[in-house]
């Protein structure tokens, strides 16, 4: 019988085809519903039943939330929990390969098994979160960058200690100053957190590949470069690693030198500047696969380092146009304190007509 009812579910999945990108990240189901009745396998009675449903379970969660000592709730309170209860409902809709399975799903299960099932699934990516924030603090950068080290030791505590599935599963509940290099910032909750670990983790990983001298070489040049106090600005170090990583294969040195003298680097940002952005690209194209070869990058890396490649080109297209390769390629800068000269000369004087207007 369940061979017969999976068989069913694949023939009515093949008769119809939803437009992914009319389907919202953020509101999954409510766009998934819109999009089945556009193309006529949702009827207005289903949508209609499926939406009693949900008021159904909303107001049994109101009654849990108030221990059943009321049935109301204040109206910001009672739209929190239906965001909660909704954000439920989406991570199980989610969780099927292709939206038309979702939509198929919809007819055979009621509304209250989806939302008990995407409940379940969060309590799965709570934990995963959970061993993925552990891993991080355990290859965590000794280097002193203040926002680093605040995500991991503060901001992301208060999520793994206040997260409510329940009755906030859609609240991020922490501030993360720390940014990635690639993120998505339209997720919440424990969507966002588990991805933005999983990324955090990927890029630290990445950062092992090179020594402690070498980070720190990386940070104080960098700081030099910019003139700021990089332990307090907001940056991401795997993006300042592998520019010059890369920046060192294109320089004729290796992929696990991040070091790039003053000679390297006027070769290189000729090199860069003279030729045509197809050119460009190729060349490093080259050298991020390269890059992935002798660093001996597993596929999570790999696959990470090629979403940041299209970034990286657009960069040095950036810098080609405004002679802008002195700001992106990190070599050795001496330390240098100019002093600050105020010059006042009697003659520049203004009359007290000009100073008055």
């Amino acid at each position: 019988m369940d061979l017969d009812n999976t068989l069913n579910r694949y023939d009515l999945v093949s008769n119809f085809t939803i437009d992914k990108s009319k389907l919202k990240q953020s509101q999954y189901m409510l766009s998934l519903l819109k999009e089945g009745q556009s193309v006529g396998v949702i009827t207005s009675e289903k949508a209609y039943k499926i939406q009693v449903e949900i008021m159904q379970i909303l107001q049994r969660l109101i009654g849990q939330y108030t221990k059943g000592e009321s049935t109301s709730v204040t109206t910001e309170t009672a739209e929190g929990i239906m965001v909660s209860l909704m954000y439920a409902i989406d991570a199980y809709a989610l969780h099927f390969e292709k939206p038309e399975e979702a939509i198929v799903y919809l007819h055979s299960d009621s509304i209250k098994k989806i939302y008990t099932k995407g409940v379940e699934l969060l309590h799965c990516y709570f934990e995963e979160a959970k061993q993925l924030y552990q891993d991080v603090k355990k290859l965590k950068l000794d280097v002193p960058v203040d926002a680093y080290h605040l995500t991991i030791d503060e901001s992301l505590p208060v999520f793994m200690n206040h997260y409510n599935i329940i009755f906030e599963a859609q609240n991020t509940m922490a501030s993360i100053d720390y940014p990635l290099a690639i993120d998505n910032m339209e997720l919440q909750g424990v969507f966002y957190i588990k991805q933005y670990l999983e990324r955090l983790l990927i890029e630290t990983r990445f950062c092992h590949f090179f020594n402690h001298h070498d980070l720190m070489y990386i940070l104080t040049n960098f700081g030099r470069i910019c003139r700021f106090n990089y332990r307090i600005e907001l940056f991401n170090i795997f993006e300042l690693m592998i520019n010059n990583a890369v920046f060192s294969l294109l320089s004729g040195g290796e992929a696990n030198q991040v070091r790039i003298s003053e000679v390297q680097y006027d070769r290189l940002s000729r090199l860069l500047s003279d030729c045509h952005a197809e050119k460009r690209a190729n060349l490093i194209n080259e050298a991020f696969d390269r890059l992935q070869r002798d660093l001996k990058t597993d596929q999570t890396i790999t696959d990470y380092i090629n979403l940041y490649r299209n970034e990286f080109i657009q960069r040095g297209n950036n810098a080609a146009e405004i002679d802008g390769f002195k700001m992106l390629i990190i070599r050795e800068i001496e330390e240098r304190e100019k002093p600050i000269a105020l010059m006042l000369n009697e003659n520049d004087r203004m009359s007290d007509i000009e100073i008055r207007k």
